[in-house]
């Protein structure tokens, strides 16, 4: 999700917002590249895919009722299928109520300065 980065630029010489932000992404694997963020929520990357620059040992997901109410939180039994490796899908709860969003976790390494 894109939701926690910031999605305009603003250019330094002429102080016109710019509808995108790029930063310069990596999984500190081979792949280094710029992500362009737009005011959108839309996302892309120069080169590569969201796999090239996920730092894979890194694995997080959201677990929320599917309902809307009550909590998510792993049981002792869910306890067994933690931690998880490296570039495996987060486990689902043994609770079928919970629903699970995964993320990609990605090292920011930098933003674009527009002059």
């Amino acid at each position: 999700s894109t939701e926690n980065l910031p999605r305009t630029s603003l250019r330094k010489s002429t102080k016109e917002s710019l509808p995108y932000k790029r930063y310069v992404v990596t999984g500190d694997r081979e792949v280094t590249t710029a992500l362009t963020v737009f005011q959108d929520g839309r996302w892309e990357l120069a080169k590569g895919s969201l796999y090239d620059v996920t730092h894979l040992p890194c694995r997080s997901a959201k677990y929320t009722p599917a309902s809307g109410s009550g909590s998510c939180v792993p049981s002792a039994e869910d306890q067994k299928f933690f931690p998880v490796k490296p570039g495996a899908e987060m486990p689902r709860l043994s609770n079928p109520g919970c629903a699970k969003l995964d993320y990609a976790v990605l090292f920011v390494l930098g933003e674009e300065v527009v002059s």
